[in-house]
């Protein structure tokens, strides 16, 4: 199994723990490093954010991680 395959496995396990209707990132590898709780925090953001990143995202492979990881 690829490492992308089992980050997807990942995120499906925690977006079952995830509040619906929350504002959600979703990109490559730097966007993994984004550091969604510290601009929470620091902007004072009263909307919930989960980071949905994968490290070595392809185009290719976008549509279906973002199906996978973002849609639900």
């Amino acid at each position: 199994m690829k490492a992308i395959e089992m980050e997807i496995r990942k995120y499906q396990a925690l977006n079952a723990l995830a509040e619906q209707g929350a504002t959600v990132i979703f990109g490559g590898g730097e966007d993994r490093e984004i550091p969604v709780c510290e601009l929470k925090q620091s902007f004072a953001l009263p909307l919930t954010i989960y980071n949905r990143s994968l490290d070595g995202l392809t185009l290719e492979e976008a549509r279906a991680a973002y199906d996978a990881c973002v849609a639900p």
